[in-house]
């Protein structure tokens, strides 16, 4: 953070957000990266190995695309409990 935003007196959600995007433009940086060394290790893959490759990587993507439902799937729960006893608290 520079010198004027360090002086001021910023809320911890300002400055969580503000570190949040820190992070993720350096993941990005880093995928940016990984893709590239990506494209050039298949670039150099044999036509014979071609189809495996296909094969694992459809099964990495599966596996992945597994994660991310559970996960989307647990914060839809988490955010219908917060609503309930957001509603319980009001009518209390």
């Amino acid at each position: 953070m520079s010198e004027q935003t360090s002086e001021r007196k910023l809320s911890p959600y300002t400055r969580l957000a503000i570190q949040q995007y820190d992070r993720m433009a350096r993941m990005e940086t880093r995928l940016d990266q990984a893709t590239k060394d990506l494209q050039e290790a298949v670039r150099l893959i044999p036509e014979a190995d071609m189809d495996y490759y296909m094969e694992q990587t459809e099964k990495i993507q599966q596996r992945e695309d597994d994660k991310s439902d559970i996960l989307e799937r647990r914060r839809d729960k988490r955010n219908k409990w917060a609503q309930r006893a957001a509603l319980l608290r009001r009518l209390t």
